[in-house]
């Protein structure tokens, strides 16, 4: 007598050997995605510490601040620039925004 296995035939075992390279496939996947280290946000889908200057031209990019406010987080940012005259920049409590 013999066992299961002997009577699958040529398809069924072709069907297994698929079926696991599959399983191994999908779990090496994973395996890999949970140990992957280059993410470019954290969970909560806040971005990983980068550079404030990228910062301020990504939320330009996006139209969440505008020109002159991406030219004054520049300009607080990277301190005076040689052969300009510094300008006092405030935060207008009412609107929440940068004012030169």
């Amino acid at each position: 007598m013999m066992g299961w296995a002997g009577e699958l035939g040529s398809t069924g075992w072709t069907l297994m050997a698929l079926c696991m390279l599959v399983f191994w496939g999908v779990a090496f996947y994973l395996m890999s995605s949970i140990f992957r280290t280059n993410r470019t946000s954290r969970p909560n889908g806040t971005e990983d510490e980068a550079d404030p200057v990228q910062i301020s031209e990504r939320r330009f990019a996006r139209g969440e601040i505008s020109y002159e406010e991406l030219v004054a987080h520049r300009q607080v940012l990277t301190g005076p620039q040689p052969g300009r005259g510094q300008r006092s920049i405030e935060i207008d409590p009412e609107r929440g925004r940068m004012q030169s």
